[in-house]
């Protein structure tokens, strides 16, 4: 367990740096810069895909490192000023190897969905050093997984924007199916995917 715990902290602050990194390749290959930008000088059509070529990684992967990005990436204004990340708690525990990517991603991507309705509110600033601490936290060596830290961001933002879990509710009732397909053998494959049960008040 020991030797788990340990190998993984070193993990994080290396996915920290290929995150920041990340940044730093959107940042450059910003649309601002034209075709002097990083990765269509390289004749990328997308950062994603310029470090995918470099690195080896699927653009899948690559894109969830810009994508997280984009919320602890510190930029710079064209007057050389900072600005400072959208999510600095998620930034610097990640920076450090305090908070991995899986439960980082999860933590901004809840908490964007609460700030695109009510802006960046100092509610939502507590609710991300809160949930940056869950993520941390350890009882006997064991801890939450990304998965439950994703659960508690969006317990967080149905807290914080409670307005919005019903247009959510709706969107995904919309996007239900169910498909029969036969199959040779006579038997019939169902594929398909149901809208949450709803919320008992």
């Amino acid at each position: 367990m020991a030797a788990l715990a340990e190998l993984e902290s070193v993990g994080r602050l290396v996915d920290g740096l290929r995150v920041a990194l990340a940044g730093e390749v959107a940042a450059r290959s910003d649309a601002a810069y034209g075709d002097d930008g990083l990765s269509r000088s390289q004749n990328f059509a997308t950062p994603a895909k310029f470090l995918a070529a470099v690195t080896g990684v699927s653009v899948s992967t690559a894109s969830a490192r810009v994508r997280l990005a984009a919320q602890v990436h510190t930029t710079f204004s064209v007057t050389g000023l900072p600005n400072p990340p959208r999510f600095p708690r998620v930034a610097e525990a990640l920076a450090t190897g305090a908070l991995g990517i899986d439960a980082a991603a999860a933590i901004t991507k809840r908490l964007h969905d609460v700030a695109t309705r009510t802006g960046f509110t100092e509610a939502l600033e507590e609710a991300e050093g809160e949930l940056v601490s869950l993520a941390q936290q350890t009882i006997g060596g064991l801890g939450y997984t990304a998965d439950d830290v994703d659960v508690l961001a969006l317990r967080a933002r149905e807290h914080l924007d409670p307005d919005g879990a019903e247009p959510r509710e709706a969107d995904l009732h919309d996007r239900r199916y169910l498909t029969l397909s036969p199959h040779r053998s006579g038997m019939t494959k169902l594929t398909g995917c149901l809208p949450p049960c709803p919320r008992r008040s």
